[in-house]
């Protein structure tokens, strides 16, 4: 992916947060309505935006734990910037996973 694809998937996120929830799905039709793909990416990004508190639903199987990670270990610390805190959580997610995985 080029960085000029990365700037249109930033922009298309930002606006899209920007909109009430109920509003998301319109603005994107709109925003992406010539590109699925663009749309595939920028939804994949906002699904995992939500809440902190879903970051490691389902809730792991009984006996399991996460490993002693600090949430800006590895991670790139930005102030303020809701993209990169997003693919953050989707690249802090996937070593979770990979970790619990290796078990």
């Amino acid at each position: 992916m080029n960085a000029e694809r990365w700037r249109q998937i930033q922009k298309i996120f930002d606006d899209a947060l920007k909109q009430e929830l109920q509003a998301r799905g319109r603005f994107l039709d709109r925003a992406c309505s010539d590109d699925p793909s663009l749309r595939n990416e920028v939804e994949a990004l906002l699904r995992s935006h939500g809440p902190a508190s879903t970051f490691l639903d389902p809730a792991p199987q009984k006996g399991l734990t996460a490993p002693d990670v600090k949430p800006t270990d590895g991670m790139i610390e930005t102030s303020g910037n809701s993209f990169c805190r997003a693919i953050n959580k989707r690249l802090m997610a996937s070593t979770v996973r990979n970790y619990e995985a290796r078990k």
